[in-house]
């Protein structure tokens, strides 16, 4: 009996260390909790006089231009970046040489598919291109064998019409 009695003792002496300890950290919460209040209505004060004050949106955010309400009918043109430019005149010149300095043999077939013609295109006429372009644009295989092959599709279904 003494035993248990001990034991109780024991665990209560135990259980009253650690209410001590929560009681410790709740006063050390509750101080830190205080301050924080404290500075979260400074906070909202120091917010409630800066949107009575009235900033232009150009002091705010000078590179945003005002923008009305409803936007304009009229789309504005896109620029073209100069390597857009270059390619739209790299692809012009690969026609106009197509249509007269390239020799009958390399030239397209629009009766076959493009596919049927690769062989062709890959070891001929590519390369031929390539060589007449040389002076003034240099185009990649792949932007050649892609202009051909829109150029190549759009003959044939015109052909077919």
């Amino acid at each position: 009996m003494k035993r248990k009695i001990d034991n109780l003792e024991d665990h209560v002496r135990r259980i009253e260390e650690e209410n001590s300890m929560l009681r410790d950290f709740n006063e050390i919460f509750s101080n830190e909790s205080n301050e924080l209040c404290e500075e979260n209505k400074a906070l909202r004060e120091e917010l409630q006089q800066s949107k009575q004050l009235h900033i232009p949106r150009k002091i705010i955010n000078p590179s945003q231009q005002y923008s009305p309400k409803r936007p304009n009918k009229r789309l504005k043109s896109r620029e073209e970046s100069p390597d857009e430019v270059a390619a739209t005149d790299a692809r012009a010149e690969m026609k106009n040489l197509l249509k007269g300095q390239i020799p009958e043999e390399y030239r397209l077939d629009y009766g076959k598919t493009f596919s049927e013609q690769t062989a062709k295109i890959y070891e001929k006429l590519i390369p031929e291109l390539k060589k007449l372009m040389s002076g003034h644009y240099n185009p990649s295989v792949t932007q050649l064998s892609d202009w051909l092959r829109l150029m190549h599709k759009h003959k044939r279904d015109r052909q077919r019409k």
